[in-house]
């Protein structure tokens, strides 16, 4: 029997009339099968697969845990500390920056200690180095502004700090007169939809799967704080 798109017996539903490439169509169609607990089957697939990359991602795999299971990567990690609430910060210039860039009150949130995997991974970030260089004079003189916006990068080599972090404050950053840095990197962890430029758009899609599950009540927003104290 010679097929063709419009007689071939096991695709009786699809229709290439008007598609010139049905297939993210069917992709679409499977991604939102309707699961028992409100996920789509798509998304239960995403948080499968997410949970098995955390392992590999410092910042964005531990963010997206303790996000979805109570804190669950914070819990067995040694630098980190779980805070119930704000109200436990007693820091008042840290306190009213968090108020300024919007994290609610009840939040609750995660501090890693200087010697965190997820500090030094910010430390030695480009855009957290470029910012030193950029500064040095300053840092050292105690004139650089109390808190600076960074932004992280995406770049295939390494998107953790992007997909984990994105945009944070910086709190306090100086150099000490016996040669360190110190800083604090202060970031609400939360989603906003973005339309993506196709099913390709990896950061966009990513992104609107974690606002998805946000939305659904899946994944707890909360702060997280990082102390930076390095050598020079």
């Amino acid at each position: 029997m010679n097929t063709t798109p419009w007689n071939t017996p096991f695709l009786p539903d699809i229709s290439f009339d008007d598609y010139e490439n049905p297939l993210p169509d069917i992709y679409k169609n499977i991604y939102d099968i309707p699961l028992e607990n409100g996920m789509k089957l798509g998304e239960k697939a995403t948080d499968f697969t997410a949970r098995i990359a955390s392992n590999k991602m410092t910042i964005s795999g531990a963010n997206l845990q303790n996000a979805m299971r109570d804190f669950e990567y914070a819990r067995e990690n040694e630098h980190a500390y779980i805070l119930n609430s704000r109200s436990e910060i007693k820091n008042e210039g840290l306190s009213k920056l968090m108020d300024k860039v919007g994290i609610p009150k009840n939040s609750r949130g995660v501090i890693y200690d200087n010697n965190s995997k997820q500090s030094k991974q910010l430390w030695n970030s480009p855009e957290i180095q470029e910012f030193i260089t950029n500064n040095y004079l300053k840092l050292l003189n105690n004139k650089q502004d109390n808190a600076v916006e960074i932004e992280f990068k995406f770049n295939l080599i390494n998107m953790d700090n992007f997909l984990g972090i994105q945009h944070c404050q910086l709190y306090n950053p100086h150099i000490t007169s016996d040669g360190y840095f110190n800083g604090i990197v202060v970031d609400y962890y939360d989603f906003r939809y973005r339309t993506p430029a196709g099913i390709g758009d990896f950061p966009n899609n990513i992104n609107n799967w974690g606002y998805s599950m946000q939305e659904k009540g899946f994944l707890e927003n909360h702060f997280n704080i990082y102390v930076i104290h390095e050598k020079l």
